[in-house]
């Protein structure tokens, strides 16, 4: 199956294959508890694409987030980045390492069983998100931590606006409705290289700043822009 077929039929396969308590690659119980989690989205920057679809989709499975219809992509990054896992949970960046719930604990597993974080030269990057209905862009909502920051209006152009963040800065641009990362302080500079964002929930993350920028809407949180 074509990885990028891979999440659509997993879509259809998670609940069933919950609801049939199939076992668990964790082992741990399958969760009883069937609940609508809240939006939330993964990026993972590995050089072991196959492997990493397997295991978060396994890890998803077996969490809180085990019913939710899922969107996939995929794109290749050039030159050196930090291969890690960036989980955003409605519109909270949440440190994995750190956090003691179940999902983080089995973000954790997974990196470890990954060999991330790691230096990786020419890695792919992997989004999965929970599906939410579209609704109408509305504005910007700046994050640093988990306190919101700043509010910006998507319709006004600005060439280059300037975030502080936890460790340096993120310099972002908005254009036509559309907003991008021009500059940013941490080194490797991942954000830089992606494409600029347009719909609500779609993120761009600067993991080392603590920054996240969120265009406002309810809909799937996918990072769309990620710096490790």
């Amino acid at each position: 199956m074509k990885r990028r077929d891979f999440l659509k039929y997993s879509s259809i396969m998670l609940p069933a294959s919950a609801a049939l308590g199939m076992i668990n690659p964790f082992g741990k119980n399958t969760f009883a508890a069937v609940k609508d989690a809240g939006p939330f989205s993964l990026s993972v920057i590995t050089n072991q694409p196959s492997k990493t679809i397997h295991t978060i989709e396994q890890a998803i499975k077996y969490s809180d987030y085990g019913q939710s219809k899922l969107d996939f992509s995929e794109y290749r990054l050039q030159g050196r980045h930090i291969g890690d896992i960036a989980y955003v949970r409605g519109q909270e960046l949440v440190d994995y390492h750190k956090e003691t719930d179940e999902f983080s604990h089995l973000l954790r597993e997974s990196a470890g069983s990954l060999s991330l974080p790691e230096t990786l030269d020419d890695p792919v990057l992997l989004r999965f998100s929970s599906r939410r209905n579209s609704t109408q862009a509305g504005g910007i909502n700046i994050f640093r931590g988990e306190t919101l920051v700043k509010q910006l209006p998507l319709d006004k152009d600005i060439d280059s606006y300037h975030i502080d963040g936890m460790k340096g800065h993120v310099n972002i641009s908005i254009k036509n409705r559309s907003v991008k990362v021009v500059s940013a302080s941490c080194k490797h500079k991942t954000c830089m290289n992606m494409s600029a964002i347009t719909k609500p929930g779609e993120n761009l993350v600067c993991v080392p700043n603590q920054v996240n920028v969120v265009i406002a809407g309810k809909s799937s949180l996918g990072v769309d822009s990620i710096t490790f």
